[in-house]
C-alpha cells in the first residue's frame, strides 16, 4: 500500500467519523423518538384489535363455531386489556398481569412467606412462642401489615403492591423477588435468613438500568400495621406497645403509648421498630430515610377487641442513584423477642451488612427500661446481668425472683439499718425527760412551729438525725423502680408458671367477674392481693415504730391507704412484679425485727442522754449539723412568714 492510499483511507474515515458526530441526535430528538416508537406500539396493537374485532364479526356472521367466537372475544378483551395497560403503566405494563405465589422462608425459630404480588412479606411467625390462646405466635399476616414503595415512573407513580414480582434464586432461607420491566431495567427485592437461630433478615433493594424507568431518584416506603393482640392482658398490653426510633448518632426515641401520638422525620434514621409487649418487627437502614411520618394510635378494646394499635410509618423518602448500571441498598429486617442481650449481639452483624459498622446500632434499647441516667442503667448494669446469670443454672423463675429479691435485700442491707437505726433513735428520744417536757410546753397545734424549732435544737444536741432514715430509702428507690420496668418487659417470664400462676408476665386471677371496672380490671390477682396484706401490715409496724409526735395529723390514715391504691393499680400488672413486690416487703418485715432484736435500745437511750450533757461529743450530730441546721432555717423562715401575716391581718381588722 503506498502513501497517498494510507492517506486517502484516513481522509475517509475522518470524513466518516465527522459526519457521524455531527449527525448525531439531540436529547429532544432521542424523545421524540422515544414517543414514536411507544405510538407505534399503541398503533400495533391497536391494529391487532381491530384485525381481531373484524374476526369476531365475521365469526359472528357466519354463526356456526361457538367456540371460536368465544376465543376471539377472549383474545379482544385480553388485547384491549394490554393495550390499556401499556398506556397506563408503560414499560411495567406485563408486571401488573399475573398470578400470586407465595415463597416461604424459614429456619429453626421464623417462618416468613412473601408474596410475589408486590414482593414482601406476608406473614411473620415465631416457631417458639405461642400466643395467650396456645397457637403459635404470628407477628403480622396479610390482614394487619402493609409495606409497598412508591415509584416516580414516566407514566406516573404507582406502588409497588401492585406489580406482580418473579422469584427467582429461591432456597430454604434466600429468595429474590425481582420486578422487571419490558426494556430490560430491573427492581428487585432480595431476602436472606442470617442464621439456623436468627430473628434478623438480610433485606436490600437491587436495581438495573433504571434511568428509563424511574423519572426521579425519589421513593417512597409506607409501612401499615395493624398490632395483632397476643397477650392475656390486653390493657397491660397495650401499656408496653410502642413505636421506637432513632435518628444516627442520637439515642433512642419513642411516641407515646398511651394515646394518638405521631413524629415529623427530620433527619437521618437509622431503624423505626413497631413493637407489642414482647415482640418486636424492625426496619434497620444506614441512615437511609431523610423524611416521613410516624404514627401510633390505640384501639378502644369496644372497637376490635383483637387489635391493640394501629402503626404507620408513612412517606419514608430516599434516593436511589438512578444513572448506575447496577445498585444495591443494604438493610435489615428484625423480627423476634425483645429480649435485651439477643438484641444487642445482632448490633454487630446488622452494622455490618448495612454498612455501618462505625455507629452502633443501639438495637438493645429499642424497649423501655426506666428513666435514663438512674432507672436504665440499674437495670442494664445490675438486674439484667444478675437475672440472665441466674437464668443459666436455675429452672425456675420463681426461684430466680426469690434469689433475686434476697441478693437485692443483701445489698441494701447496711442502708436499712441506717434507716432503721436512725428511726429507733427518733422513738427512743421521746423517753428522754426534756423532749416530754418541750411536748408538754407546747400542747397546742399553733405552737407547732415553735415546738418543732426547739425539737430539732434538742435533737441535734443528742445526736439525732431527723432525715437519718430518709436518705437510705430514698437510695434504694431507684432498684425497686428499675424492677417495676424490668419485670413487666421481661420476655423470659411469658408463659412462665410458677406456683398458683399460669403465667408471671400477666396476672394471675383467682376470682373473675364480667364487668370492667377503669383501670382495675374485671379480676383479682391473688399476688397483689398478697402484696397488699403484707404492705399493710408492714405499715402498721413502721407506724408503731414511729413517734407519734411526729406524725402529721392524717398522715398515719394517709399511710394505710397507699396499699389499697397498690392494689387498685397493680392488679393488672404481671404476677411476677406483684410476687417480687410481695417477696421484697415481707423481707423487710423479717429485717426491720432482725435489726431490731440485734439493738440495744438501752444503750441508745443512755447515749443520747450523755450526749445531751456533753453536746460535744454527739458524733451523730457532727455529720448531720448541716441538715438540721438547714431544715431549722427553714421553719424559721416559715415562723417569720407566718408571724408577718398574722400582723398583716390583725392590722386590717384595726382599720
Amino acid at each position: 500500500m503506498n502513501k497517498n492510499t494510507v492517506i486517502g483511507t484516513l481522509l475517509m474515515c475522518a470524513l466518516l467519523f465527522g459526519y457521524m458526530y455531527v449527525s448525531q441526535p439531540s436529547p429532544e430528538q432521542i424523545e421524540a423518538a422515544r414517543r414514536y416508537n411507544d405510538s407505534v406500539a399503541r398503533a400495533n396493537a391497536e391494529s391487532v384489535v381491530k384485525e381481531v374485532a373484524e374476526a369476531v364479526t365475521a365469526d359472528a356472521l357466519i354463526g356456526e363455531d361457538a367456540t371460536a367466537q368465544d376465543s376471539a372475544q377472549i383474545a379482544l378483551l385480553d388485547s384491549l386489556n394490554n393495550v390499556k395497560l401499556l398506556q397506563t403503566y408503560g414499560t411495567l405494563s406485563d408486571a401488573v398481569k399475573g398470578t400470586e405465589q407465595k415463597v416461604v422462608l424459614q429456619n429453626n425459630v421464623i417462618r416468613l412467606t412473601i408474596s410475589t404480588k408486590g414482593g414482601q412479606i406476608k406473614e411473620a411467625v415465631l416457631k417458639r412462642y405461642d400466643d395467650y390462646q396456645g397457637d403459635t405466635l404470628v407477628v403480622f399476616n396479610e390482614t394487619n401489615n402493609d409495606l409497598y414503595y412508591t415509584l416516580n415512573t414516566p407514566k406516573g407513580s404507582f406502588n409497588t403492591d401492585k406489580f406482580f414480582f418473579e422469584p427467582v434464586n429461591v432456597t430454604d432461607t434466600t429468595a429474590t423477588l425481582r420486578l422487571r420491566a419490558s426494556d430490560g431495567a430491573e427492581f428487585n427485592f432480595v431476602y436472606a435468613l442470617t442464621g439456623p437461630d436468627s430473628y434478623l433478615v438480610n433485606y436490600s433493594i437491587q436495581t438495573r438500568n433504571i434511568e428509563d424507568m424511574l423519572n426521579d431518584r425519589t421513593v417512597l416506603l409506607s409501612w401499615h400495621q395493624s398490632l395483632p393482640r397476643t397477650e392475656l392482658g390486653r390493657d397491660f398490653e397495650g401499656r408496653y406497645s410502642q413505636i421506637y426510633y432513632k435518628y444516627s448518632g442520637h439515642s433512642t426515641e419513642e411516641l407515646n403509648s398511651g394515646k394518638r401520638d405521631d413524629e415529623n422525620i427530620d433527619g437521618r434514621m437509622s431503624w423505626i421498630s413497631f413493637q407489642n409487649q414482647f415482640f418486636s418487627t424492625m426496619f434497620i437502614t444506614n441512615d437511609l430515610f431523610i423524611a416521613g411520618r410516624l404514627t401510633s394510635e390505640p384501639v378502644k378494646e369496644e372497637e376490635d377487641v383483637s387489635i391493640i394499635k394501629r402503626y404507620a410509618a408513612e412517606n419514608l423518602e430516599f434516593e436511589l442513584d438512578t444513572k448506575a448500571a447496577t445498585q444495591t441498598i443494604p438493610m435489615c429486617l428484625y423480627i423476634g423477642p425483645k429480649d435485651y442481650y439477643k438484641l444487642a449481639s445482632m448490633n454487630d452483624l446488622a452494622a455490618d451488612f448495612i454498612g455501618k459498622q462505625n455507629e452502633d446500632l443501639d438495637l438493645q434499647d429499642s424497649f423501655y427500661l426506666g428513666w435514663r441516667f438512674i432507672v436504665h442503667y440499674v437495670n442494664t448494669w445490675v438486674v439484667i446481668p444478675l437475672f440472665h446469670l441466674m437464668d443459666k443454672f436455675i429452672p425456675s423463675y420463681g426461684i430466680i425472683i426469690l434469689l433475686m429479691t434476697i441478693f437485692i435485700k443483701l445489698i441494701t442491707l447496711p442502708l436499712t439499718y441506717k434507716s432503721y437505726k436512725s428511726t429507733a433513735r427518733m422513738r427512743i428520744a421521746n423517753q428522754i425527760p426534756e423532749v416530754q417536757a418541750l411536748n408538754e410546753k407546747y400542747p397546742d397545734q399553733a405552737d407547732a412551729m415553735q415546738k418543732q424549732q426547739e425539737m430539732m435544737a434538742l435533737y441535734s444536741k443528742m445526736g439525732v438525725s431527723p432525715t437519718g432514715g430518709c436518705l437510705p430509702m430514698l437510695i434504694q428507690w431507684p432498684v425497686l423502680i428499675a424492677l417495676f420496668f424490668f419485670f413487666p418487659t421481661s420476655i423470659e417470664l411469658r408463659h412462665q408458671p410458677f406456683l398458683w400462676a399460669d403465667d408471671l408476665s400477666a396476672y394471675d386471677a383467682f376470682l373473675t367477674w364480667n364487668t370492667k371496672i377503669p383501670v382495675f380490671g374485671n379480676h383479682l390477682s391473688l399476688f397483689c392481693v398478697l402484696m397488699t396484706a403484707v404492705n399493710i401490715l408492714y405499715t402498721w409496724i413502721m407506724q408503731k415504730q414511729t413517734p407519734s409526735s411526729q406524725t402529721m395529723p392524717g398522715m398515719k390514715w394517709m399511710m394505710y391507704l397507699m396499699p389499697l391504691m397498690f392494689l387498685f393499680f397493680l392488679n393488672n400488672y404481671s404476677a411476677g412484679l406483684s410476687y417480687y413486690y410481695f417477696l421484697s416487703t415481707l423481707f423487710g418485715i423479717i429485717i426491720t425485727y432482725g435489726i431490731r432484736w440485734s439493738m440495744n435500745e438501752d444503750k441508745i437511750l443512755a447515749e443520747m442522754k450523755a450526749n445531751l450533757k456533753n453536746p460535744k461529743k454527739a458524733k451523730a450530730g457532727k455529720k448531720t449539723s448541716g441538715w438540721v441546721a438547714r431544715l431549722q432555717e427553714i421553719q424559721r423562715e416559715q415562723e417569720r412568714q407566718m408571724k408577718k401575716q398574722r400582723e398583716e391581718q390583725q392590722r386590717k381588722l384595726r382599720r
